[in-house]
């Protein structure tokens, strides 16, 4: 009986689109487990059982409308006043398991659009900028079917990319097994380089952060601007950003309640969730809004 190489079978199932790719992901996660390749091996993993935290890979972003659902007249686009938040905001985050993206294009509505509701957080920050006629109703992503396509086709292509990586470097394993020499040279800077290049750690926070939901348990005392300062810091938050804010809350009339913030406040806060979409800051988009406002709530003295 002629042995398969395990390598040469990533590659058929990569290159076989009717093939499921929990199948090619599955043996791919044997592949990187024998080879010891722990990063290829954890970015399996994740793709199989979805991102629980840390950060998304860039190809799990989606460009998406931001639509709210009137109760009259069903969906209708929202805008944002402030165009890079706007774009910010519209950056959907996708961190569910390859099963669970089949089961949304496959047991929608049979329809190109699907829509995906935002995160508490997130719509509480977007109707602080609404209307009041508008702050009490849901906000959703609309996405194109094609894009959630698009994840699944980038992660087959990694797949693919990877095993070729591994055949061009003399790696194709006998069945189920590799040699010490294989190993050896799946462990070599080259391959690990390319594991790197596939592009797998992105700018895009994760949706939730339970270290930075800890954080509110902080006490800030209405108009005690030290105790304010100490909760942003623990954020880390630049010095020179804590002096802007403290310029704006001076300038801005006191707020009667935290649906509107003065205008050079929520222009901070919107500066501040644009450093988190750019990986610039260690928390994720849809959360920093809740935590810059409800800290500058309790500030205010407003709830």
């Amino acid at each position: 009986m002629v042995k398969q190489s395990v390598v040469l079978e990533l590659q058929q199932l990569a290159t076989d689109g009717e093939k499921n790719i929990l199948d090619l992901l599955r043996k791919a996660l044997l592949v990187a487990t024998k080879l010891n390749l722990t990063e290829f091996r954890d970015w399996i993993r994740n793709e199989l059982n979805g991102y629980q935290g840390g950060q998304l890979p860039t190809y799990r972003k989606c460009r998406a409308e931001i639509k709210g659902k009137n109760p009259y007249h069903g969906l209708i686009p929202i805008g944002i006043p402030d165009k890079d938040l706007e774009l910010t905001l519209s950056t959907v985050p996708v961190p569910t398991s390859v099963s669970g993206l089949y089961d949304l294009i496959e047991n929608a509505q049979k329809t190109d659009i699907l829509h995906l509701q935002m995160p508490f957080e997130a719509q509480r920050m977007i109707s602080r900028m609404l209307e009041p006629s508008f702050q009490n109703i849901e906000i959703f992503w609309v996405v194109q079917r094609s894009q959630i396509v698009e994840i699944l086709d980038a992660v087959r292509n990694a797949i693919l990319e990877w095993s070729l990586k591994l055949e061009s470097e003399g790696i194709l394993g006998d069945d189920l097994s590799f040699s010490d020499d294989e190993k050896r040279k799946a462990s070599s800077s080259t391959v690990i380089q390319h594991v790197e290049n596939l592009n797998f750690q992105g700018v895009l926070g994760s949706i939730s952060d339970s270290t930075m939901t800890q954080n509110l348990q902080m006490t800030i005392q209405k108009n005690d601007l030290d105790s304010l300062v100490s909760y942003l810091s623990s954020l880390d938050i630049e010095e020179d950003e804590i002096d802007e804010l403290k310029e704006a809350l001076q300038s801005d009339p006191q707020p009667k309640d935290t649906k509107r913030f003065g205008e050079k406040v929520s222009a901070w806060i919107g500066k501040m969730v644009q450093k988190a979409a750019s990986g610039g800051w260690e928390i994720g988009v849809a959360i920093v809004g809740q935590l810059l406002a409800e800290a500058i709530s309790s500030y205010y003295g407003i709830k």
